[in-house]
């Protein structure tokens, strides 16, 4: 799932990368894969920090435009920003907007509970966003919503279905959804701009670049709502906390700003 960064806001974009997600080996666990596009730059440097704008590692990857960043603590969020440098070694004088993401989700048990065709899954785990997206694997069951759950935990409910209307020979549909196990799910973690940086730069929400935060922005929001990164209405400068997603969030925020000069 992409999630962008600007270098130079609106034109030259950097991005960094959370890797997909998933209900993998242990062994994947404490690391994060970010990747961006070239913005012309002779190399790059990825900066890895616990705090907005303080950044503790720094790892230099050349003109490589993927890196994948290991020893990373579970459940603790970290702060990712990328500068390009020249030929001359001379870096670019300002971050790429910071990225506040955890490392890859790792989901090591399910519990199911079941009323008739609707069945509920409790995941447990490690780097388990309360926004995270759950994908289920297989036939038989299909997702209908996340609900809120305990901390560090993540609840699905779903919709057992039949063979029928899967396609699948008869009694297979639902084969195994009774004992789940966390290969069966996909988690994939937002990675979203982080408050410092939108407070420090209220032009991302000057979506048509006339100098201030207004209600046309706001209509623009609106209009993106409900897209997801790679749907064809996906409009990536309506995603103002740059999560992969338009919503309520991005809709809040560009309230927060109304009227406010875009510096």
């Amino acid at each position: 799932m992409e999630m962008y960064l600007a270098m130079k806001l609106r034109r030259t974009l950097l991005s960094a990368a959370l890797c997909g997600a998933a209900a993998l080996a242990s062994s994947q666990a404490g690391e994060l894969t970010v990747s961006w596009p070239s913005s012309g730059a002779a190399g790059y440097q990825v900066f890895i920090g616990e705090q907005a704008g303080v950044y503790a590692r720094m790892i230099d990857v050349g003109p490589d435009l993927r890196a994948t960043i290991d020893g990373l603590d579970d459940d603790r969020p970290y702060h990712f920003a990328v500068k390009g440098y020249d030929r001359q070694g001379r870096l670019a004088p300002s971050y790429s907007a910071e990225l506040v993401c955890m490392a890859r989700p790792r989901v090591t048990s399910v519990e199911a509970s079941f009323d008739g065709s609707a069945a509920t899954f409790t995941l447990r785990g490690a780097n388990l966003d309360a926004r995270a997206r759950v994908r289920l694997s297989g036939p038989g069951v299909r997702m209908l919503e996340m609900v809120p759950g305990e901390p560090g935990a993540l609840v699905v409910r779903a919709r057992l279905v039949s063979s029928r209307e899967t396609g699948a020979p008869s009694g297979t549909a639902a084969r195994g959804w009774g004992h789940p196990t966390p290969d069966m799910f996909s988690v994939i973690n937002p990675c979203r701009r982080s408050a410092d940086f939108v407070e420090k730069h209220p032009e991302v929400a000057d979506l048509d670049g006339n100098g201030q935060v207004d209600a046309m922005d706001l209509a623009a929001v609106r209009d993106a709502v409900g897209s997801r990164a790679g749907d064809a209405a996906f409009e990536a400068e309506a995603d103002i906390d740059g999560d992969g997603v338009v919503d309520g969030e991005d809709i809040a925020r560009v309230l927060a700003r109304l009227r406010t000069p875009a510096r």
